[in-house]
């Protein structure tokens, strides 16, 4: 996993689900994430969560001839900590920092992927 100018060893668990209906389309994510090493530095014990959702519907200001869509994200960030075990204020600011650098990327990314799909569809109804 990388952010902005560092690296880290995870593991990874992530769950996606697609619903579409006939006015809207949420896709809904959740994450599990165990750092192994961050900053070259071996972490055990933490877990990060990242829950979130994608709505897609049509915007209350469309009009018949121009189209336009609203695209909402949500996203809920949680860390939790193996009990019993004490971390270095430094390694879980450092750790949350670079989750966070790394989701702010990763949702940048969706949100350009999911608009280009988006314009994809409209260029393509308009060439029918």
């Amino acid at each position: 996993m990388f952010s902005t100018n560092s690296k880290a060893d995870m593991q990874l668990k992530q769950i996606v689900r697609r619903y579409v209906e006939e006015d809207h389309e949420i896709i809904v994510f959740v994450s599990r994430v165990s750092p192994i090493e961050i900053k070259n530095k071996a972490i055990a014990g933490l877990t990060y969560h990242l829950r979130g959702y994608v709505v897609n519907k049509r915007s209350p200001v469309s009009a018949p001839g121009h189209d336009l869509s609203l695209l909402q994200f949500c996203s809920r960030i949680s860390i939790d900590k193996e009990s019993g075990v004490s971390y270095d204020p430094n390694h879980v600011r450092a750790l949350t920092r670079f989750l966070i650098g790394n989701t702010v990327g990763n949702i940048r990314c969706y949100q350009e992927r999911i608009e280009n799909s988006l314009v994809d569809k409209t260029l393509q109804l308009q060439l029918v």
